[in-house]
């Protein structure tokens, strides 16, 4: 921009109206052009802050003398600057918008729009023919948007919801749009204010009173009330004007997120009129807090209560949701109290502090949360000053490490535990129903022996008699129902080692009632008789028949296949070698004797010669080992 001055001079004769976005633009171009154009053009800054006097003087011409007026985009409609025959425009201006890192709103520096340009190039022949150089290339123009966007869709909405419920307006649409503000942004903007205790029932709050009467952000109203009913009101304005402008330190080498830093450099400042850090956005800092603070307060200042003022109580005062703890295990990572996880820089001085309160954030490349600015905090201080902000309660939980249900009393703010103690009262359907759930999620039941037989005996009855009213009694069905059954068979239980110890035998003896109970021994029982006197066990898969396994010799004389359910389930039997191993499966008793039994009386009378092997199974003895002969 200020080459283009430089050329601009060279070309036109008359005054040259400079477009910059902001004032700290117009200061730094001033300075790169100095004295360089001669006596005869004179520099002369305007934007709004300037006194009247400065304002005046841009504005009116200066006989003799050419002016060079650098401008924010107050110049574009606002007033017609007579002599202006060029314009040079930089193309760029702030923009409101409303900034989630800081939670309140700000302003960024962006391309302008079509409309624009051709508004500030118009500048140029208000009286008479004129010029205008732009600074970008003539084929980026038709990349500019056609007009700029609405401030109401990016810009913080919390300062006009104070507004409108200042003036009794409970909502938005009672009033007469262009451009009626966002729904969701409105709405955020009055829980923000609920959140701050300015806002109640659709109205305003004495406190919400006394807000709106500062000329400041919500949160930062929030915290010089705090600072006033604390006595330290003076260090509180200092702290919200610090945050209200660009960091301090941020050109600083090694800076930290601590905000202490910031206030010592600005102390240095007011001390001695030098200090780390930007000096001219240090002197901005102070006026704005001796604006705040007013004549009365400034005479004041020395004779504050508050020698080192709670920093952490003011800024959890403005940013209640940003109070943090730090993750267990971790030296850089907090949780905030609105629930969302941010992280100082590893070498932060501040990380292993146990609690933070973060007044800015922003989100870096890799998607996790930095903390820009922050104080260590003293959370005792914060609930002693802020007690709003903390509630008591009672958590019962399953802990997985030890296995139990454990019972807890906490003090929170959000989603942060402040503190914590163990209750040795916990209570029963509550502790019950988490333990079922663990159990459920850990299968922690036990199945001795016969808990697995009864199941699979009354499983096999489910199928084998579909209308006979068998209730499902599979693990599936046992875990599902956990939490109905438990508190009748251990009610007193708090871990998973006490589940385990149900005798889920008699469970299922529950569920089966006595007269299936007895249905079950009588029609599918565990073990079987067989011919030589001795107890073959009876197996009851998922799929398919029930199993016995008996050796060949204790069915000699048997004719018929076994069968349950009143002969109408036949039992599928594994016939074993007197070792107890595998020589024939059959569903067939009779045929086997008749058709494959000599084949096998062949293969097995060499190995086993001391076993009986008669030729005529239907009519020999049956025989066991152990057992009399009959």
């Amino acid at each position: 921009t200020a080459a283009a001055v430089f050329r601009a001079a060279k070309e036109s004769a008359g005054d040259i109206l400079v477009f910059l976005p902001g004032v700290a633009e117009i200061k730094s171009c001033a300075e790169r052009i100095g004295g360089s154009l001669g006596p005869d053009l004179l520099v002369l800054p305007l934007y709004g802050d300037l006194p009247r006097a400065e304002q005046d003087r841009a504005v009116r011409p200066q006989p003799g003398r050419r002016r060079v007026i650098l401008a924010t985009p107050v110049a574009e409609t606002s007033i017609t600057i007579e002599g202006v025959t060029t314009v040079v425009d930089s193309g760029f201006a702030r923009r409101p918008r409303f900034d989630p890192g800081r939670g309140m709103g700000g302003l960024v520096t962006a391309r302008i729009s079509r409309a624009e340009a051709e508004q500030r190039a118009g500048r140029a022949g208000r009286t008479g023919p004129g010029v205008c150089y732009r600074l970008w290339p003539e084929s980026h123009q038709g990349a500019l948007a056609p007009q700029p966007p609405l401030e109401m869709r990016n810009a913080d909405l919390a300062p006009l919801a104070l507004e409108l419920l200042r003036w009794g307006v409970r909502g938005p649409e009672e009033l007469a749009w262009l451009d009626p503000p966002p729904k969701a942004a409105y709405g955020r903007a009055v829980e923000l204010l609920e959140g701050l205790g300015f806002a109640a029932r659709g109205g305003l709050t004495e406190k919400g009173r006394l807000a709106a009467a500062l000329p400041v952000h919500p949160r930062l109203a929030a915290m010089i009330l705090t600072g006033r009913e604390l006595g330290c009101e003076a260090a509180a304005c200092e702290l919200a004007a610090l945050l209200s402008e660009r960091d301090l330190l941020a050109a600083a080498p090694g800076r930290g997120a601590d905000i202490g830093e910031r206030l010592d450099a600005l102390a240095s400042f007011r001390r001695t009129g030098r200090g780390p850090g930007d000096p001219a956005a240090a002197r901005r800092i102070i006026r704005i807090a001796d604006q705040l603070i007013g004549r009365k307060r400034r005479a004041e200042r020395g004779r504050e209560r508050e020698k080192n003022p709670p920093v952490e109580v003011l800024l959890a005062a403005a940013w209640p949701e940003r109070i943090a703890a730090r993750r267990e295990g971790s030296r850089h990572a907090y949780l905030t109290a609105a629930g969302s996880g941010v992280e100082l820089r590893e070498d932060d001085p501040l990380c292993g502090a146990e609690f933070i309160v973060a007044a800015e954030t922003s989100a870096g490349a890799d998607g996790r949360n930095r903390v820009r600015l922050a104080a260590a905090a003293d959370i005792g201080l914060i609930k002693k000053h802020l007690p709003r902000l903390f509630s008591g309660e009672k958590r019962v939980f399953f802990d997985p490490r030890a296995g139990r249900v454990r019972a807890v009393e906490e003090l929170r703010c959000g989603a942060v535990v402040c503190s914590s103690r163990p209750v040795a009262e916990i209570g029963g359907e509550e502790a019950l129903a988490l333990l079922a759930a663990a159990a459920r999620e850990q299968r922690a039941l036990n199945f001795p022996a016969r808990a697995r037989s009864l199941q699979e005996r009354a499983l096999a009855a489910r199928r084998f008699d579909p209308g006979g009213g068998w209730p499902d009694v599979s693990e599936a069905a046992l875990y599902a129902a956990i939490g109905e059954w438990l508190p009748l068979w251990a009610p007193g239980a708090r871990s998973l080692a006490e589940v385990g110890r149900v005798d889920m035998a008699r469970v299922i003896e529950a569920m089966l009632g006595p007269e299936r109970l007895r249905r079950l021994e009588r029609e599918l029982p565990e073990h079987l008789a067989t011919p030589a006197g001795g107890r073959a066990r009876l197996r009851y898969p998922e799929e398919g028949p029930p199993v016995m396994e008996v050796r060949i010799q204790e069915m000699f004389g048997c004719r018929k296949t076994p069968a349950l359910m009143g002969g109408r389930v036949p039992v599928l039997l594994h016939l074993m070698t007197p070792a107890m191993r595998p020589a024939q499966v059959t569903s067939d008793l009779e045929s086997f004797w008749k058709n494959t039994y000599p084949e096998v009386r062949k293969e097995l009378c060499g190995r086993y010669p001391k076993h009986p092997w008669p030729k005529d199974p239907l009519n020999a003895p049956p025989w066991r080992p152990g057992g009399k002969k009959r």
